[in-house]
């Protein structure tokens, strides 16, 4: 009984390792912002970043490029 249950366990364990390494390519993709990000020396460059990490980025002067004819980058 003990073996059988030892077999279960194993078989559980490595069925489920399976499935979470599969998870990742059926994972829905974050939708992308594109800012205009400061770099150290005061450049900017148009990046694309997750939207939830835009607000991380405004917060330290970086700002959103909603259409290069209205937010160019680098600012003008």
């Amino acid at each position: 009984m003990r073996r059988i249950i030892s077999v279960v366990a194993v078989v559980t364990l490595m069925a489920a390792m399976m499935v979470a390494t599969m998870l990742p390519a059926f994972a829905v993709s974050e939708p992308k912002v594109t800012v205009c990000h400061q770099n150290g020396n005061g450049t900017y460059e148009a990046i694309e970043v997750g939207a939830s990490a835009a607000d991380t980025h405004v917060a330290h002067g970086d700002f959103i490029v909603v259409d290069e004819t209205t937010t160019p980058c680098p600012p003008v």
